[in-house]
């Protein structure tokens, strides 16, 4: 940060607090029915981008030894449903996390946001190619007969049309079912996207990123 002008105190602005401001005015308007785009929302919005940028800036370009893929199917766009309204606030704050991670969200030709940070990116796997996808790298591992091996792709596609949500059952599985797309991270790990990212690297410490090998959140039920 910047020193203080002599005899003058530092009016610098944190913008942790200036998003938490936000937040906290966005939260008292909650019960007064604001949709999409309205004044609270759209500040919020303006918000974290301004956080994730300054974080981004802060840390600079690049760790120098280690890099996350965080790997995040979108198994929701079916039926004429595209990608989630709220995606803005995602991507906003994970422009902040450029320093260490990526995040690799997977679609099924779907139309990717305008203007998205250079550290997300979006992988058209086609129509029904999540479940193709899963059924062939599973299928793979456990060494199944062909005819197996297609009768779980159907069922894979007809899970995952019906109940998209349970993809995050396959969670641990992730590293193998995206492999191809892990290559050259030295860690990869899963989220979702109804989350704001908050400054990671003061979460994440050197040394567990040097003694484990996936990164996860979880609320209290793994430990």
């Amino acid at each position: 940060g910047s020193a203080a002008t002599a005899g003058r105190p530092d009016t610098t602005e944190d913008p942790a607090e200036r998003f938490a401001s936000a937040l906290h005015a966005s939260r008292g308007r909650k019960k007064r029915g604001y949709r999409r785009g309205s004044a609270p929302l759209s500040h919020l919005l303006t918000e974290l981008k301004r956080y994730g940028t300054a974080n981004a800036t802060a840390c600079g370009k690049r760790h120098p030894r280690y890099r996350v893929a965080m790997l995040i199917p979108w198994a929701g766009g079916g039926k004429g449903k595209g990608l989630p309204s709220w995606l803005p606030y995602f991507l906003a704050t994970a422009r902040g996390t450029a320093y260490l991670v990526d995040w690799v969200i997977f679609h099924e030709a779907l139309s990717p946001p305008r203007g998205a940070p250079p550290n997300v990116r979006f992988v058209d796997l086609g129509q029904g190619g999540l479940a193709q996808l899963m059924g062939l790298r599973m299928g793979e591992e456990l060494d199944m007969p062909v005819r197996n091996a297609s009768l779980l792709i159907r069922s894979l596609r007809f899970m995952l049309e019906k109940w998209p949500r349970l993809v995050a059952e396959y969670k641990p599985a992730f590293g193998t079912i995206f492999e191809q797309y892990i290559q050259g991270y030295s860690h990869w790990g899963y989220c979702d996207l109804d989350m704001v990212i908050g400054n990671l690297l003061l979460f994440v410490e050197t040394s567990e990123l040097a003694n484990q090998d996936i990164l996860s959140y979880s609320f209290g039920d793994m430990d």
